[in-house]
């Protein structure tokens, strides 16, 4: 009888080990698991983080381009611009009226494409409100043109911001 007393109590020794083991091997996976988490993440960030500076990038470079092709066509604008005074540039401006008050959209007055940037929506309006201001545009209606584009740099504006 103390055999069998000493095999039970075996017994229960030998599944109290299995119940230690098997918590070990839980704790241990459930570690592992964490571990895999973690790395997943980690490179989840990584890829996220090398995503946003090729996209950061690409917006800059066309941000650089815009820049650049309105820089070229002021250049070019300014290069055409007849001298002030001259019948040449009263001409000029009549046209410059014309369209303004002709133009189908608020882009049409300012001469730029939907999605432009504020600093190009700004400095178009000031060339134009320079060109078009009532006390240096002789033109007839120059009035009018300048209170439409400044009422397009508004529209554009809060559309922009």
């Amino acid at each position: 009888e103390a055999l069998k007393a000493k095999e039970t109590e075996l017994q229960l020794l030998k599944d109290r080990i299995r119940q230690e083991q098997a918590k070990k091997d839980a704790l241990l996976a459930a570690q592992r698991l964490k571990q895999q988490q973690q790395q997943q993440q980690a490179e989840l960030e990584q890829r996220k983080s090398r995503l946003n500076n090729a996209f950061g990038s690409a917006f800059a470079n066309a941000a650089k381009a815009r820049q650049a092709q309105a820089q070229q066509a002021a250049q070019a604008a300014a290069a055409a611009a007849p001298a002030p005074g001259s019948t040449a540039a009263v001409d000029a401006d009549e046209a410059e009226v014309k369209r303004v008050l002709s133009s189908r959209n608020d882009y049409d007055v300012l001469l730029l494409k939907p999605g432009c940037d504020a600093a190009a929506l700004k400095k178009r309006f000031k060339e134009l409100a320079v060109r078009l201001h009532p006390d240096k545009c002789k033109a007839a209606d120059a009035t009018l043109a300048f209170q439409r584009a400044h009422k397009a740099y508004q529209v554009l504006q809060a559309l922009v911001h």
